[in-house]
């Protein structure tokens, strides 16, 4: 079996131009639009889509590899990705101030153009983001000027910032979960499991979910000493895209599938035929 780190490194097949479908592409990113949050985003190998009411639709003009894919918590319609062009190379950090529809270059990073295949921009603080290019790259203000602040703890997976204090970095990896106090200047364990953990993700109100192949789905409420297990693990698949609303919760995986919860991660249901 391939290590689920390995999925986001897949080169697949091209999408025929303005296919609104997930065939032959691979999902590197998922939200709930803030401006709308009944509207799931979904950046692929092949551009941007969205999901709204079972229907699948193109939203960006590029057909652009949209790594480390990250909404603007304000709401405002203010996305930011990094990756590759359609033709190749780096596109450093990019910006769409449209909801998703046109994007423009916001910054090279350090030694750039990079390729953030993880990105997020903090809840608390939406200045500051982290991305990783080999090393950890933080900045202070919305992305347009980047320092390198450390290294990864293990081969990376999958980051997120706290929502609760900006400085607070976590880490998914083949390791298992770390935490850096810094902006991954330097990291201690987040959970005692040392198996993989592909995906981390934070909420507003403090709450941190995160998936590791030997328990599933865990979770630890603002103020818990430790993650409780709240899903199964998915046997062979592993969760590398997460987004939560409401209890509702929406997961690309590791194979490919596209899911939904409705019961805090106990069960899934595919999203899209």
């Amino acid at each position: 079996m391939m290590k689920p780190a390995a999925a986001a490194l897949l080169v697949l097949i091209a999408i025929p131009a303005r296919a609104a479908s997930l065939d032959g592409t691979h999902v590197h990113g998922l939200a709930w639009d803030p401006a709308d949050p009944d509207r799931l985003l979904i950046a692929t190998h092949h551009g941007l889509l969205a999901l709204e009411g079972g229907e699948l639709a193109i939203v960006s003009e590029r057909q652009d590899d949209f790594m480390g894919f990250s909404v603007h918590p304000g709401g405002n319609g203010v996305f930011l990705a990094s990756g590759h062009p359609k033709g190749g190379g780096n596109m450093g950090v990019i910006v769409s101030r449209d909801g998703g529809r046109t994007w423009t270059p916001l910054s090279p990073g350090v030694g750039g153009p990079v390729d953030f295949h993880q990105m997020d921009v903090s809840k608390a603080d939406p200045n500051i983001m982290v991305g990783v290019y080999g090393n950890i790259q933080a900045s202070r203000d919305g992305g347009r000027s980047w320092t390198v602040t450390g290294r990864p703890p293990a081969p990376m997976i999958g980051i997120a910032l706290s929502a609760i204090d900006p400085e607070v970095l976590y880490a998914a990896t083949q390791a298992g979960l770390f935490q850096s106090p810094d902006l991954g200047a330097t990291w201690s364990r987040a959970a005692r499991v040392e198996a993989a953990v592909t995906t981390v993700a934070t909420l507003a109100d403090g709450t941190i979910y995160a998936y590791d192949v030997e328990n599933g789905l865990t979770r630890k409420a603002a103020g818990a000493d430790a993650f409780e297990i709240v899903g199964p693990t998915m046997g062979d698949d592993a969760i590398l895209h997460l987004a939560v609303k409401d209890g509702e919760l929406a997961a690309a995986t590791y194979k490919g599938a596209l899911v939904r919860s409705v019961d805090g991660g106990r069960s899934w249901q595919p999203l899209v035929d």
